[in-house]
């Protein structure tokens, strides 16, 4: 049984057609958007699959495949489903290209499918990358920077891991270099950074969480465990609000920082 048969019976007919629909339809406006904007400037198509206004639109999706205990997210079928055939809309190597924005492989979400292998058909080639998608499912860790521990006591680290293992949440701690080789060792991807390094990786500080699955399963489920936890410590007064960093000059405001996945990529330090 390949993935996409197992998916196809695990979610049923009924939730994959609805979930294929939306796929075409996005194909769809790709291929009705214009290449210029009314001043003449080139511009490009930008799916929508990953908002977050589909991301609320399909919350009874994502609770649905959890109960089936799928590790993929309802985004990873569309975005295959639409990626796939959007190659099967366009005559020309060169109409494909004008309308496709992103590259050839940059990662299972925003990956782009070469011109050639169009001769495989529809069907073969949504079967191809469901395959693939499947080996991309893995152990990541989702992790989010705080700089509200500028002077940090060593005890910290510790009083937060007795917390989160007593409670057996899978939320982490990265305010010492040993918690962030302990998490290095167990990920796919190593890129050998020296201690400083990796510290400006994981944010210098930040908590993170732990998941197996796809990246859109991980991140969207992660990011909304992230919050709830921040919240609540926030609440309690334990760190600042996010967009505020007290320095020893003077208050600097600052932008929220997005939780990143550690170390799935090489990052430009």
């Amino acid at each position: 049984m390949t993935y996409l048969e197992k998916i196809k019976k695990t979610i049923g007919e009924e939730i994959f057609t609805a979930l294929e629909k939306e796929a075409d339809a996005e194909v769809g406006r790709n291929v009705r958007y214009p290449l210029q904007n009314k001043w003449g400037q080139d511009i490009w198509y930008s799916p929508t699959i990953s908002s977050v206004d589909n991301v609320i639109k399909y919350t009874d999706y994502f609770y649905k495949f959890e109960e089936l205990l799928l590790k993929i997210s309802p985004l990873d079928i569309i975005n295959i489903l639409y990626r796939c055939k959007l190659i099967f809309a366009f005559q020309t190597d060169q109409e494909y290209q004008r309308k496709n924005s992103s590259i050839i492989w940059a990662d299972e979400i925003t990956f782009s499918i070469s011109w050639k292998l169009k001769e495989k058909g529809v069907d073969s080639l949504i079967e191809d990358y469901f395959e693939r998608l499947k080996t991309f499912e893995r152990t990541r860790y989702l992790v989010a920077a705080t700089c509200s521990f500028d002077d940090l006591d060593s005890n910290v680290q510790h009083v937060f891991k007795k917390l989160f293992d007593d409670l057996n949440l899978p939320y982490y701690c990265f305010f010492q270099v040993p918690e962030m080789r302990k998490a290095e060792t167990e990920l796919v991807n190593k890129y050998n950074y020296d201690d400083k390094d990796l510290q400006r990786y994981f944010g210098d500080k930040s908590f993170g969480y732990k998941e197996f699955g796809s990246s859109l399963y991980i991140y969207w489920k992660g990011i909304i465990n992230l919050r709830n936890f921040l919240n609540l410590i926030r609440i309690k007064g334990i760190i600042y609000p996010p967009q505020v960093d007290f320095g020893q000059e003077n208050i600097k405001i600052l932008p929220p920082i997005s939780p990143i996945f550690a170390l799935e990529a090489p990052r430009h330090l």
